[in-house]
């Protein structure tokens, strides 16, 4: 049976990952963008949801939940630092490189997901 399964041949579970981590990747990016251009109240606003959102994520059982729950805190925590008089270009950089390294994960994994959804056929 596996001399019938050619070499270039891509499993399902794994271009299933690729394309969801493409997309949560960047639509994460854009919704960081967003939260980095909101104005001031409503940028706290939005970043004390998001970190307390995080928050309740990385006390979930799941291992997936945890690590999500992390980096959801951690843009919240940025997004709250960014408008505060404290750290407000440290934070802000630190905001910028999320967005850039989010979108090229987003990428990287999008050109992962074409080539192996070609793979198949």
């Amino acid at each position: 049976m596996q001399d019938l399964v050619p070499q270039s041949y891509v499993p399902r579970k794994t271009l299933v990952r690729q394309g969801i981590t493409a997309v949560g990747s960047l639509a994460s990016a854009l919704v960081l963008f967003i939260l980095k251009n909101l104005p001031s109240v409503a940028g706290l606003i939005a970043g004390g949801i998001i970190t307390l959102a995080g928050l309740v994520c990385v006390f979930s059982k799941d291992k997936e939940d945890k690590k999500a729950g992390l980096f959801l805190s951690a843009a919240g925590i940025l997004s709250l630092l960014s408008r505060s008089p404290l750290f407000p270009r440290l934070s802000g950089g630190l905001l910028n490189l999320g967005i850039l390294g989010l979108l090229g994960l987003g990428v990287w994994k999008g050109v992962a997901f074409l080539r192996g959804l070609k793979a198949r056929g």
